[in-house]
């Protein structure tokens, strides 16, 4: 019998006769040993135990686990995508993320690209995704997980409505108990003779990618909206109506068969949205204790109103605020005005929608400069950008004029207060405009720049860091060479910011291509906005450094404005003249020798 002194020697053994096997058993059975030969054949590395050899211990749980893997293989086949689509990457990426890694199910893709625009569900999205979550706690998981999810792999900031997580849901039952609103059990309140469960939730999420939006919904929810039925092509509409929607078309004429679905759809939808609502204004012409708004309710005399109607009574909303005495304006209850506007507003908006928004847009500004503490600045975001963006209609450049100059009037109320509230409210506005196709070029706007940096830092002591940030973000997008009308603000908050060293270094190093006889620089503002800090300290610097020199350098044009800040300088600086008359005067006379 073979005997090896370590385990070693044995494993080395076996691996030799492994290796050269034949010439082994060939050897052995030249020797006459074939009980050997047979064990030496079978010697080959440990092989995974049968299940028949499995100990009862691992036998446990072997059922469930096999029927999980032809789940899992069945819940992957029900990403569901349009017919002769060939999906992206990035769709690809963001399905199998929602049903690998979140768990969600039914998960469908619409393609949203070729609808025509007159639909009120046209162009909301390129690719509409739905989905369903176990529960809304699911929902609200799934969304967290999901918005991180974007933000890390593609760098974006996506949007979301209907968030509904534990904290809002306590608000909303709470209002609803100062209503009076009872449960009728423990998941659900019955509101006008209609059932809502609270433990329902639809959450719509704009991922900024591709122009996909996701809608994630619980199992009840998805079913009473039936929103497959309203993004479905024409041809397919019918395999997704539910029996609500069945019964619904029995009831109507046969000549509207073919649009009766969505007509059903939008007044769900429509109903939805005023049954859902807890404020107090439901019915339009219940009266108010704000007797201006009492009057102006008396005009709407049904719950359909059409499009030209509505902008009837918005522009005589307009017309009443606009000519209501100031005295008076504090009996006002702009919230009350508000939920006057969204009941008025139309559903679905006529193809050329423009006069609707200007005039939404006006009505809210009227809001905000009568109650700026009620109705903030900060509502504009969904009240008007974000709806507008989403109804596919382009913002444009007068409407962030008005916006931020709103903003300013409030910094300047308010002494420089919740600066950095307003600078967050504004960001969110401009990645809007960032994102929708409008021709609008910030870095070359003097008006937009000059009205950004006063939303940056104020006269009272107060300023962003985000400052400096975006004179980068200009120098950058114009290569060095911004326009001297964009130079001005941003010296000019500088300046009120007391940031005077990135002040001289703005001016010295970050502007470029100055040539002789071509500086574009406005020397008058450089030298004002210093004198007005009545600094001795950076009067002394101007002059120490040479920078009034370059005025001799480059050969600048010597205009009257130079000169009078020129001479207000040295008379603050050297008023006996007994230090600086001669660069005084050289400066002043450099017209004569050039």
């Amino acid at each position: 019998m073979l005997r090896f002194k370590s385990m070693s020697e044995n494993l080395n053994f076996i691996n030799f006769l492994k290796v050269n096997t034949s010439l082994v058993t060939k050897s052995l059975q030249s020797n006459n040993i074939p009980r050997l030969s047979i064990r030496l054949n079978h010697i080959k590395s440990p092989a995974p135990k049968t299940n028949a050899d499995d100990p009862w211990y691992l036998k446990l749980g072997q059922d469930q686990r096999n029927l999980l893997k032809l789940q899992d293989i069945k819940v992957k086949d029900l990403i569901k995508f349009p017919q002769g689509l060939t999906p992206s990457s990035t769709l690809t990426n963001i399905t199998n993320h929602m049903n690998d890694k979140l768990g969600l199910s039914n998960i469908i893709v619409f393609n949203m690209q070729n609808i025509d625009r007159t639909q009120f569900n046209g162009k909301i999205g390129d690719m509409m995704i739905l989905s369903t979550a176990l529960s809304m706690k699911h929902c609200h998981n799934s969304y967290i997980e999901l918005n991180q999810y974007l933000k890390s792999k593609y760098d974006v900031l996506p949007s979301v409505e209907g968030r509904l997580n534990n904290h809002e849901l306590k608000k909303l039952q709470r209002r609803l108990k100062r209503k009076n609103v009872k449960a009728d059990s423990d998941s659900g309140f019955a509101i006008n003779g209609s059932r809502y469960e609270i433990n329902d939730a639809w959450y719509m999420i704009d991922s900024k990618i591709e122009g996909i939006i996701i809608n994630i919904l619980t199992e009840k929810k998805r079913f009473e909206l039936n929103l497959e039925e309203l993004y479905a092509p024409i041809d397919e509409k019918f395999k997704y109506q539910n029996n609500s929607t069945i019964e619904s078309q029995s009831t109507t004429s046969s000549e509207n068969n073919g649009d009766q679905s969505i007509l059903a759809g939008l007044k769900r939808l429509a109903n939805q949205r005023r049954n859902y609502s807890t404020s107090t204004l439901k019915n339009p012409t219940s009266s108010t204790n704000d007797p201006i708004l009492n009057n102006i309710k008396l005009s709407i005399k049904n719950e359909e109103i059409d499009p030209q109607e509505s902008l009837s009574i918005l522009s005589k909303m307009i017309d009443t605020l606009n000519n209501t005495p100031i005295d008076k304006t504090n009996h006002i209850n702009v919230l009350q005005w508000k939920q006057t506007l969204d009941f008025i507003w139309p559903l679905i908006l006529p193809i050329e929608s423009t006069l609707f928004w200007s005039k939404r847009f006006e009505f809210l500004t009227l809001l905000n400069m009568i109650n700026p503490n009620k109705y903030q600045t900060s509502r504009f975001v969904k009240d008007f950008f974000l709806r507008k963006r989403l109804s596919n209609n382009q913002l444009n450049r007068k409407e962030l004029i008005d916006f931020l100059k709103l903003n300013i009037i409030y910094l300047g109320i308010n002494k420089g207060k919740g600066l950095l509230n307003v600078n967050e409210i504004i960001l969110q506005v401009l990645l809007l405009y960032k994102d929708d196709n409008n021709g609008l070029n910030l870095a070359n706007d003097s008006e937009l720049i000059n009205l950004l940096c006063q939303t940056l830092v104020t006269g009272h002591d107060t300023k962003l860091s985000s400052l400096n940030s975006m004179i980068d973000y200009i120098l950058m997008e114009t290569g060095n060479k911004p326009d001297t009308q964009i130079i001005i603000p941003m010296l000019r908050s500088l300046a009120q910011a007391k940031n005077w060293n990135e002040y001289f270094n703005l001016w010295a190093n970050k502007l470029y291509s100055m040539e002789i006889g071509k500086d574009y620089r406005p020397w008058e503002q450089f030298i004002q906005y210093i004198v007005e800090s009545d600094d001795q300290h950076l009067l002394y610097q101007l002059i120490e450094e040479g920078h009034l020199l370059w005025l001799i350098r480059y050969r600048v044009n010597i205009t009257p404005g130079i000169k009078k800040q020129l001479t207000n300088l040295f008379q603050r600086l050297d008023p006996q003249g007994e230090h600086f008359k001669d660069l005084e005067t050289l400066l002043l006379t450099t017209d004569e020798f050039l």
